[in-house]
């Protein structure tokens, strides 16, 4: 192979990597499944005693059907009740046992996964610029960590309990059946295909509705953070019933949306059990002739509604464990969509800084700003630092600038009061230099360094910012 040949296998392969990557970045299942793989040795024990309690639940049809009835009761062979009530009894005890375990390996994995996601997004909130904050509510913010991350919580115990279990009794089941009967069978699989067809038609109705359910509950939250958050504003003017009609009206929204949830869940549900009801009729009418012709006993007809039985009870709780799953994945959705945001700009990387003017080195210069640490024994307490803005226009709007060509120098030690009317840019100017924000044109310099160049930690730490209105978190006096 030659080198262009070998060149386009290399890109095609990176390709198909790359749009792997794309996918597992923008499907939440599969994000959230590697939150789960975290904790591997738990969800392998939780996978462990799921199987083993749905397998056990797959002997109960035929112990009670080929065993009791087909041998203890048609041939009179009371010798063999002890067997069986035996049998009974030791997969009952074995269920609860395998349950028990399934339940506590699976709680212990979910709340770790729960825990690590919640946590992932509050701190990635907490490196978002500020103009995004600028922009959100932020009770529609505090409903995502808290409503949303509830909501995939509920997700993750709905796919290892339901699905996994139910799957898995599912095919065991289905291999039974064509044991027992293969001819019967293949009357039946026509209606688990409709349910699979009705399952697929609902869900993209059931995601949408879900959507839209979320994003109201987060307007209906941001409004009461915003009147508790002013409160006091809101009783100056007398704004009770103003604000009381604004929350009412966000809610009968909410109400009605649950209440369209609600009607498409009663007819998914009615469809569901159209299907099972059909291929529980044609069992019955088919098999009751061949029990009665002998060509099938009494006990394999029993245990053959057993399994059948085991087959439409997941299937019908699968259909409809989709309106949760679709619930729960728009939740997840609303999650990642916060923590794909891109966080405040690092750095830049030394080749992509501007060229600068190459100087002599000075033999006894003084510390730099990046390289003074006001904690250390030996500096100088309050030596400070040059300060330039060199031609800075700024606007929170594009129409609307705040600043406008600033130029201002501030020598290391110096004291510069700014002093103007409300909105004409004093605290735009500290926000600049703290990068809260970066502005539209010009620069600013610390020591001739610009701000673009600094790490926001090592930028952050050295300036002391008294704000305007005191804000006090919970805590103690030392936490804040």
């Amino acid at each position: 192979m030659n080198t262009d040949e070998h060149g386009a296998a290399q890109l095609r392969r990176n390709f198909g990597l790359q749009r792997i990557r794309n996918f597992a970045r923008k499907n939440s299942l599969v994000r959230l499944l590697a939150y789960a793989l975290r904790a591997w040795h738990l969800l392998t024990g939780a996978a462990l005693f799921l199987i083993t309690n749905s397998l056990l639940e797959l002997a109960v049809p035929w112990v009670t059907g080929f065993l009791l009835l087909d041998r203890v009761i048609k041939r009179a062979d009371l010798g063999q009740l002890p067997v069986v009530v035996a049998l009974l009894v030791g997969i009952f005890v074995a269920q609860k046992i395998s349950d028990f375990l399934s339940d506590y390996f699976r709680a212990l994995m979910t709340q770790r996964l729960i825990h690590t996601l919640r946590c992932d997004l509050y701190e990635h909130l907490e490196t978002l610029p500020v103009r995004f904050f600028d922009h959100r509510q932020s009770g529609e913010l505090l409903a995502r960590i808290t409503g949303d991350v509830d909501n995939v919580d509920t997700f993750v115990t709905t796919v290892t309990q339901e699905i996994a279990g139910h799957l898995i009794t599912f095919i065991g089941a289905i291999a039974l059946l064509f044991a027992i009967n293969a001819k019967l069978t293949l009357f039946v699989l026509p209606t688990i295909l409709a349910l699979s067809l009705c399952v697929h038609f609902f869900r993209g109705s059931v995601r949408r509705n879900a959507r839209h359910v979320r994003q109201l509950i987060g307007e209906m939250a941001a409004a009461a953070a915003e009147m508790l958050s002013g409160v006091r504003l809101v009783k100056a003017f007398c704004a009770e019933q103003f604000e009381a009609k604004r929350f009412s009206d966000r809610s009968s929204k909410v109400v009605d949306a649950r209440v369209e949830a609600v009607k498409l869940q009663a007819l998914y549900s009615s469809v569901v059990d159209a299907c099972v009801l059909a291929g529980t009729i044609i069992v019955i009418v088919v098999a009751s002739r061949w029990a009665v012709s002998g060509v099938f006993t009494v006990g394999a007809l029993v245990a053959y509604l057993g399994y059948l039985n085991k087959i439409y009870s997941p299937v019908k709780s699968l259909s409809k464990v989709n309106l949760t799953i679709q619930k729960s994945l728009v939740a997840a959705d609303r999650v990642f969509e916060l923590m794909d945001l891109a966080p405040e700009s690092s750095p830049r990387e030394a080749g992509e800084r501007e060229p600068r003017e190459e100087k002599l080195p000075r033999p006894e210069r003084e510390p730099s700003f990046l390289e003074e640490r006001f904690d250390s024994p030996g500096t100088p307490r309050g030596a400070g630092a040059a300060v330039t803005f060199e031609d800075v226009t700024f606007g929170y709007a594009p129409d609307r600038l705040a600043l406008k060509r600033f130029t201002l120098d501030v020598a290391p030690g110096e004291v510069v009061a700014l002093v103007g009317h409300s909105g004409g840019g004093k605290t735009t100017a500290v926000s600049l230099l703290l990068r809260f924000y970066n502005p539209a044109s010009g620069r600013i310099l610390i020591d001739g360094v610009p701000l673009e160049d600094m790490p926001l930690d090592t930028l952050r730490r050295q300036i002391a910012v008294v704000p305007q209105e005191t804000f006090l978190f919970s805590g103690t006096v030392r936490d804040n």
